[in-house]
Formats: C-alpha cells, structure tokens, sequence
C-alpha cells in the first residue's frame, strides 16, 4: 500500500517516496514535515530548488496542516534475566 500525501505547492496529491522536504521545516518537525513533489520541486522557471528564490517552507507560509505519517509500531526488548539460568 503506497502512502498518498498532498504538494503543499501545487496541492496534487502524490506518492510519499516521490516528494522532498524543506530543510527548514523537517528540522522544526521531523516527518511530518510538509512534501513538496518532485516537479514542483525541480521545475526550471518557477520551481522550489531555482537559485533565487526564497527557502522558507511554502506550506509553513501558507499555514497548512503538517504531513500525517503512520505511526510505527512500539517496540519492546525485554532485557531482563530469567532467573533460571
């Protein structure tokens, strides 16, 4: 089961594998950071990565929820001695 998250610059929704995101923004929220897609990311007239442009997270700006990212499971190593060594 692929993992769909939406651009947070075109807002096309898009597998989770096929995005990037702002340094910035995964710093301040790890994961859950906002996804911004490959195109938008690397379009040559208008896209995030083109050299004068600014580097703040466009979903941070726009006040957009952050990524929702299923929560992996808890795990537990029991490091206790069975007393019947």
């Amino acid at each position: 089961m692929e993992d769909k998250v939406n651009c947070c610059i075109c807002r096309g929704e898009v597998n989770i594998n096929e995005t990037l995101m702002p340094s910035g923004c995964k710093i301040n929220h790890g994961k859950r950071a906002h996804r911004i897609c490959e195109e938008c990311w690397w379009n040559p007239e208008n896209g995030f990565a083109k050299e004068n442009l600014k580097r703040e997270c466009p979903g941070c700006e726009k006040g957009l929820p952050l990524t929702v990212v299923k929560k992996e499971p808890t795990i537990f190593i029991d490091l206790t001695e069975d007393g019947d060594a």
